[in-house]
């Protein structure tokens, strides 16, 4: 029996999953200077009235959880879900979440999520990026920065501190060359990489087997027991 070619073709359709179409939502949200985000998702933000669009497939772009808790902005998948045949058209690249706000201090990044500031500004600023998490700023004005990278990570900075702390525990990288800083502390725990840069004086105290680089004319401390290369000044 000879199946018409039409046929043929409607049971080839319902095999095949359909394209994700892009949609676009809107969150309205209250002021916040601190963010966290759990997952994998590519987070812009950059300066200006609060607010909070995410861009992506329609069929996953109600999943995501955005709220404002005190004076911290979470972002997290709403629920677990299930596996479903809608789930197979679902595209593999992660939601764009673009956010604003008058200003931000401090990141926390859990999973493998992307998160670029335009500007993290404040007495005190706070960074730390767990797992595969990328952690970008392009202006960092502040009296005081802590750091820490656990996992195979990467923070990148670039502005001017006081003073910074950077701690790297895992595989990952710090990139702080371009991060004009008074006075360093470094601490490295892994076979990660922590390069910096130092007007007065940097502590780096390494235990692990990756490579310290403090660049700068700095007076310099080196405890290094693992023997790993650090080079200051």
């Amino acid at each position: 029996m000879i199946r018409p070619v039409s046929a043929l073709l409607v049971l080839s359709s319902l095999a095949l999953p359909s394209a994700a179409s892009a949609g676009e939502r809107r969150v309205s949200i209250g002021s916040f200077d601190r963010l966290r985000v759990f997952g994998a998702f590519e987070v812009s933000v950059t300066t200006g009235s609060p607010g909070a669009t995410v861009v992506g497939d329609d069929g996953a772009i109600g999943d995501i959880d955005i709220r404002v808790e005190g004076s911290t902005l979470t972002i997290r998948t709403a629920r677990a879900g299930t596996w479903t045949e809608q789930d197979r058209a679902r595209p593999t690249t992660p939601l764009r979440i673009l956010l604003s706000t008058p200003r931000l201090s401090a990141i926390s990044v859990t999973g493998a999520s992307k998160v670029s500031a335009a500007q993290l500004k404040g007495a005190s600023i706070d960074l730390a990026a767990m797992g595969a998490a990328t952690i970008g700023a392009a202006s960092v004005d502040g009296d005081r920065l802590a750091a820490q990278q656990v996992g195979d990570g990467q923070i990148t900075l670039a502005g001017r501190v006081g003073a910074a702390r950077l701690f790297d525990g895992g595989s990952g990288t710090i990139d702080a060359r371009a991060l004009d800083a008074g006075d360093v502390v470094v601490r490295l725990d892994g076979p990660g990489t922590v390069r910096a840069q130092a007007r007065y004086t940097a502590q780096v105290t390494s235990t692990g087997l990756g490579s310290v680089e403090v660049s700068g004319r700095p007076k310099c401390r080196v405890v290094a027991p693992a023997g790993a290369p650090v080079t200051c000044g």
